[in-house]
């Protein structure tokens, strides 16, 4: 073992790899996954490890999961998926981390239709909606009302 259960959750609900994720300790958290810690269940919060290193802007982090196949599209509560968090949050090393990793740029919100994009534009993150138009990112997709990304700038 790691000396620690891996599963266990602390107070506020976070298994050991998500609090490894939110404090960037790379080691610790390479640690837990080569001790087969999951990356796809023990939520915290609805949010599994990606999501959780993507609101924090942990590049290195998303990297690391997404090496131990983290689904990088994966929708917490049926509307964010990592890239939206990160692109919200303004989070330009995960962003790039995600994008670099091979996350969809058209992921949608089930019931927003939003897009990573949409999310950055409606928060006014420009350097993060312009690293996403430079991804490849469609700024004509609409969301469920009907907005491009260029309404919610």
């Amino acid at each position: 073992g790691v000396g620690c259960p891996q599963h266990e959750l602390d107070g506020d609900g976070r298994a050991p790899v998500h609090a490894a994720v939110a404090a960037g300790v790379l080691q610790v958290l390479q640690v837990l996954l080569d001790a087969d810690a999951s990356v796809a269940s023990l939520p915290c919060a609805s949010l599994l490890p990606v999501h959780v290193a993507a609101a924090a802007d942990q590049g290195s982090a998303v990297r690391l999961l997404a090496s131990a196949r983290a689904d990088l599209d994966v929708l917490a509560t049926s509307e964010h998926a990592p890239l939206h968090l990160a692109a919200a949050a303004g989070g330009r090393g995960a962003v790039a981390a995600l994008v670099e990793c091979g996350a969809s740029l058209s992921v949608r919100g089930e019931r927003s239709g939003k897009t990573p994009l949409h999310c950055a534009c409606e928060r006014g993150r420009l350097a993060v909606a312009r690293a996403l138009l430079g991804a490849g990112a469609a700024v004509g997709e609409t969301d469920a009302s009907g907005a491009t990304a260029l309404h919610w700038a």
